[in-house]
């Protein structure tokens, strides 16, 4: 776009509505009132929350004393709040700029920081205080080296391993149009970083590499999945109980012999007896899976599982660990048919609509089974169906089939017709049900991918790269323009100096009415009324230094949707340096003062008598010495951290704007022309049978992590 059009553009977009900068303002105050939400239920839920997060921390960052009440009225207006900025969004044809950084990768900062403090622990970076005693140098030394170690080893888990090569995984397929499509999804995913779907396209190519039909198993806590598939199997294999009971999911196979097979993080592969499955998959022998099970097998020659077929016991979502859930929802997208449990002695939730909707967007077929029916009647049985029938329509849109099944009597013989007459078709078409399956993938993760790019188009378009060096230089400009404010937290230190005397009169008198004592020593009062006022002065260069930083993030933030493919992860610019603390007790001499005698309808001028008298001993020139030797300590510490987070953020701009002169990929053409690729690529239909011919052997499962 030539100069001209650029600015001609400009003044239509004033007329229109908002200009490019004030755009970028929006998105910033919409993104930080979304963040603050976030951090506001994540405090609220540890009060509640049964995770080993907020149980186990050493230093938690706040007490539990929110209710469930409180819990749920907050994050439904927060979802109130998401719902006007996402309509405030969509009126001024705004798009939200899309996720670039992983969580692994976050976490895996967060655990550097960790080593560094665990080095800091070393005597040797322990100065001052004098020589510390053998037994506690070698004590320092071992927990410091301890803990560097296992933190170490977690942030190698987590680092990136090295995998198979998806060209080499491609190569390996026997199906030309499959390969070709992922291929065309996985180049225009790495080319613009559209990092959310990239784990996608390994579970698409997991479910070509290992065709296996899979049915999970879905539903709350205490919904009778665990039961119900011990009715299905034939045998009570899984362990049930009142309580959440699933904590890891448990892939059932066809096997020559009931045994069951864990995978670990860490251990060796473990073989055992069907008897000691609780040990493995129980939220009370297994909390918060604390043996690190990557993996649950149980392998049965029961009647009802042919070769080929994997039935999943999914943890019950819902439960009071947020991990349980998560791995619970992250079978969506892998499994072919979903089985929803909704338990007949309660009412169907947001969460179960939102799962049988999403299910079918993945790829999968969904049913839903009422469980429990065998505590209603058949008039009751028959009401609740058609209830949970309409529920699910007016919530999804579709018609989704639902049975109603439980354990006992007749209900567990609805369950046995539910296996004769859908079940067990289902494995019998196995190969079928999986290409459909496998097709209802592709074509969901090629839309995702369209729409994750035209996203990141509209972004660009909305934001050029001259916007983003133009928001870069602003950012910086702004920076120079507080670096020129003079920080004076002082601008009458005579008048803040009568402040701290009159407060320390103040408290000094209220406490002199209840102590009988002649004499009183005001000494602390008046230190930490001196050492409050300067930490409430501290606290605001802080904030102001905090501020400062997050409008450079956001900046750096905005440039990095036009860095290029491959291009290093932004390295965050370093917070400041906690501010120097004014220690007033080196300063402030004992002061015990003689309680005046006042009779008692004039007890109230005795903070006055107070003051008189710390004046008259000197304190107000103390005072004023005090605050002038801390304000030039704090404004230096200000200087250096402004001058610190400008030199950073230079360093940045630069690192930034070298990687956009490379990004030829990210251009609006590019963009329109993978765009219109991936609109004329087709799904394959396939001959499933020559695709599948071949059961997999049932006992030969990769652990995956």
């Amino acid at each position: 776009m030539t100069a001209e059009a650029r600015r001609a553009d400009t003044s239509a977009t004033r007329k229109a509505g908002f200009t490019p900068e004030q755009r970028r303002q929006l998105q910033e105050a919409f993104a930080t009132i979304d963040a603050s939400l976030a951090d506001a239920e994540c405090a609220l839920a540890a009060s509640g929350a049964a995770g080993p997060s907020p149980r186990l921390r050493v230093y938690p960052l706040q007490f539990a004393n929110a209710t469930p009440v409180q819990q749920k009225v907050t994050a439904d207006y927060a979802a109130t709040v998401r719902e006007v900025i996402r309509a405030a969004l969509r009126r001024h044809e705004m798009t939200p700029p899309p996720c670039t950084v992983g969580a692994t990768w976050a976490a895996g900062s967060h655990l550097r920081n960790a080593c560094i403090a665990a080095e800091k622990l070393a005597p040797r970076h322990l100065p001052g205080g004098g020589d510390l005693a053998p037994d506690l140098v070698r004590d320092l030394n071992l927990t410091s080296g301890r803990l560097m170690e296992l933190l170490e080893q977690v942030e190698s888990y987590l680092a990136p391993r090295p995998q198979p090569g998806l060209p080499e995984r491609l190569a390996s397929i026997d199906a030309p149009q499959w390969r070709r499509l992922l291929a065309e999804l996985a180049q225009v995913i790495d080319a613009h970083s559209l990092s959310s779907l990239r784990t996608r396209v390994g579970t698409s190519l997991g479910r070509i590499e290992a065709p296996a039909l899979e049915v999970a198993w879905f539903g709350r806590v205490n919904s009778g999945k665990s039961a119900l598939l011990n009715r299905v199997l034939g045998r009570n294999v899984l362990p049930v109980g009142v309580t959440p009971v699933t904590a890891i999911a448990i892939h059932i196979v066809h096997g020559a012999r009931p045994e069951g097979t864990a995978w670990f993080v860490e251990a060796k592969t473990e073989t055992f007896d069907l008897g000691r499955m609780a040990e493995f998959a129980s939220a009370h022998q297994n909390p918060f899976n604390m043996r690190h099970v990557t993996r649950l097998q149980v392998a049965l020659p029961a009647a009802v599982l042919v070769p080929g077929v994997t039935l999943i016991d999914t943890p019950g979502f819902g439960a009071a660990t947020p991990t349980s859930t998560a791995e619970t929802f992250a079978y969506v997208h892998r499994c072919d048919i979903g089985v929803v449990l909704v338990d007949a002695g309660a009412t169907l939730t947001g969460d179960d609509t939102v799962l049988v909707d999403a299910l079918p967007r993945a790829g999968a077929q969904v049913m839903v089974l009422v469980s429990k029916s065998d505590l209603l009647s058949e008039e009751d049985r028959f009401t609740a169906q058609s209830d949970v029938e309409s529920r699910l329509r007016a919530g999804t849109g579709q018609h989704v089939p639902v049975f109603c099944v439980g354990v006992r009597g007749e209900a567990g013989a609805l369950c046995d017709r539910w296996v004769a007459t859908v079940l067990s078709p289902c494995m019998q078409q196995r190969q079928q049900l999986r290409h459909l399956s496998l097709v209802g993938k592709i074509v969901g993760l090629k839309a995702d991918v369209i729409a994750g790019l035209e996203c990141r188009l509209a972004c660009f378009e909305e934001r050029a790269p001259l916007d983003a060096s133009t928001a870069l230089a602003a950012a910086l400009a702004r920076l120079d323009r507080l670096r020129a404010e003079p920080p004076v937290w002082l601008p009458n230190a005579g008048a803040k100096a009568d402040e701290i005397l009159a407060e320390s009169a103040h408290n000094a008198g209220v406490i002199w009415l209840q102590d009988l004592t002649p004499a009183f020593d005001v000494t602390a009062i008046l230190i930490a009324s001196i050492e409050g006022r300067a930490a409430a002065a501290a606290a605001t260069l802080q904030r102001r230094i905090t501020a400062a930083r997050a409008d450079l993030v956001n900046a750096l933030g905005a440039a990095e949707h036009f860095a290029p493919a491959g291009a290093p992860e932004p390295d965050p610019l370093p917070r400041a340096a906690a501010p120097p603390t004014l220690h007033a007790i080196s300063l402030v001499p004992p002061l015990v003062l003689a309680k005046p005698r006042l009779p008692a309808p004039i007890r109230p001028l005795l903070a006055a008598c107070v003051r008189r008298d710390l004046e008259r001993r000197g304190l107000k020139q103390l005072i004023l010495r005090a605050l002038a030797g801390y304000d030039e300590a704090l404004t230096e510490w200000n200087d250096g951290s402004m001058d610190a987070l400008r030199r950073d953020f230079v360093e940045q701009m630069r690192r930034v704007e070298t990687q956009r002169g490379a990004a030829g990929k990210h251009d609006a053409a590019s963009m329109r022309a993978d765009l219109d690729r991936l609109r004329r690529l087709t799904v394959p239909e396939g001959d499933y049978a020559s695709e599948f011919a071949a059961d997999p052997a049932p006992a030969e499962h990769a652990p995956q992590s």
